[in-house]
């Protein structure tokens, strides 16, 4: 396999039908999930502790001290179940528009690929045939991690409880594990996403033809997915760099012994966070894209019978 044309392809594919970008963006949208935490209304501010910061930050978390242990359990508890509730739409509408944009990377790439001209409207033109199945394939996918995490955490938990927690010990040769099923897991998913809208098939047959991709060309795939995952590492420290220097007059500010200098930590901070949220897309989408792109030449390929 020709690594370097596939890459250079990808990019160039990419690069020409910038279009491909907002859908990069839409596939980003899936690709981590955070969720939250409660906190008790018995929360309190070190005096003697803050006697370290500058004026201006130990006036905010005497405030915020003050402020807090006026708020009721009840309402803490109102807040937690609410900020749950909106977490879990978010992830569910996320899922929705990642599904979304992965299938129009996927169909966009190869139709430029065979030459056509993409805009934002051909490209959805060819995602309607093939995003139901796409979901559900995600989504079992998904659950099935789901499943296997629940086992594995059910198992430690017990393990703890029986062994008053030397039994976690043994767990230590699996926690190992983790990192590199999870790469396979990755692998598998992505191939099975390229079998199921490269190829039009449902979603018992795609998981068949990834397996199958997946062991007759076992070096060439893992070859692939270590260019990517380490360029991939390159370009999120490569793109953080400028974020963290943006921040950084923010914090110097924020480390003054005057009130002034926090009001002009907190404009700093509100100025980088408006500047960084939209360039943070432009980059995953074109990121996430490129990435997209490269798989699914990378399948084109490797699903053609050997010569």
């Amino acid at each position: 396999m020709d690594f370097g044309k596939i890459l250079t392809k990808a990019w160039q594919i990419i690069w020409n039908n910038k279009v491909l970008w907002i859908f990069g963006v839409l596939a980003s949208c899936g690709s981590g999930a955070q969720g939250g935490g409660g906190g008790g209304s018995n929360y309190s501010f070190d005096n003697e502790s803050s006697g370290q910061l500058p004026p201006a930050l130990q006036d905010f978390f005497q405030n915020m001290d003050r402020n807090v242990n006026q708020i009721s359990e009840e309402t803490i508890a109102l807040f937690v179940i609410g900020l749950f509730c909106v977490i879990c739409i978010i992830s569910i509408i996320a899922m929705f528009l990642s599904v979304y944009g992965r299938v129009g990377l996927m169909k966009g790439t190869q139709a430029a690929d065979g030459g056509a001209s993409l805009t934002f409207r051909s490209i959805t033109e060819l995602v309607g045939p093939f995003y139901w199945r796409a979901f559900g394939l995600n989504l079992l996918l998904g659950l099935a991690v789901f499943l296997v995490s629940l086992v594995i955490g059910v198992v430690a938990f017990g393990l703890a409880i029986v062994t008053l927690g030397v039994g976690l010990i043994c767990l230590i040769p699996l926690l190992c594990l983790l990192l590199p099923l999870g790469v396979v897991y990755y692998v598998f998913t992505q191939l099975a996403n390229n079998a199921l809208v490269l190829e039009d098939l449902n979603i018992g047959d795609a998981l068949s033809r990834a397996w199958e991709v997946m062991r007759s060309r076992a070096g060439d795939i893992a070859v692939m997915a270590i260019i990517l995952f380490v360029g991939n590492i390159i370009a999120s420290i490569v793109f953080a760099i400028p974020f963290i220097l943006l921040f950084v007059p923010s914090f110097l500010a924020l480390m003054g012994d005057s009130a002034q200098a926090a009001n002009n930590a907190l404009t700093l901070g509100i100025v980088g966070i408006c500047v960084a949220i939209p360039l943070g897309l432009v980059v995953s989408g074109i990121v996430r894209s490129y990435i997209e792109g490269a798989w699914t030449l990378t399948f084109l390929q490797v699903s053609q019978p050997a010569e």
